[in-house]
């Protein structure tokens, strides 16, 4: 007999709730990533002290990551609410998440979402023009600031064609 079992949910009633209503939000514009640990979407900005800095992000998890369907780069980090006072943990989350540039949005634990409600949310990052090109050059967290890798060592390949395009 084995040790281990499968869980029978890897989300909660709240946070299935939650991830249905972002899915049909955000429909086919970005990938959902569910329970992220912070070192997945942050990396340190210098080679000394990396093992601490990477120890420091590894005990956060972010319940939800919108990222570029392409590039799989993060475009925003969701933390719900629930009202048991982690807001200490999701402040930690921000200001790590913020340091860099990558916007965190705090949704309220619910059992159901109004859909314009989540929309007005997260629609600006999913609509920034800015973000496109920042993905296309490949710019970089560099201790709060962006900064744009060359453009000739990133190469722009061009997006394809979805499964349900006009085309």
């Amino acid at each position: 007999m084995s040790t281990y079992r499968i869980q029978e949910t890897i989300l909660e009633h709240s946070e299935r709730s939650l991830y249905h209503a972002l899915s049909l939000v955000v429909a086919q514009r970005a990938l959902i990533l569910t329970k992220v640990q912070l070192s997945a979407i942050l990396a340190p900005t210098a080679v000394a002290g990396q093992h601490i800095a990477y120890t420091h992000l590894d005990r956060y998890t972010v319940d939800f990551v919108l990222c570029d369907r392409y590039s799989t780069r993060p475009i925003v980090v969701i933390q719900q609410d629930d009202g048991t006072g982690a807001a200490n943990v999701c402040d930690a989350i921000e200001r790590l998440t913020e340091s860099c540039g990558l916007p965190l949005v705090r949704v309220p634990s619910q059992s159901a979402y109004r859909m314009d409600r989540l929309l007005r949310l997260i629609e600006p990052y999913l609509n920034d023009d800015k973000r496109g090109r920042d993905y296309a050059t490949g710019d970089r967290c560099a201790g709060g600031k962006s900064t744009n890798a060359p453009e000739a060592k990133t190469p722009v390949v061009p997006r394809p064609a979805t499964l349900f395009s006009a085309n």
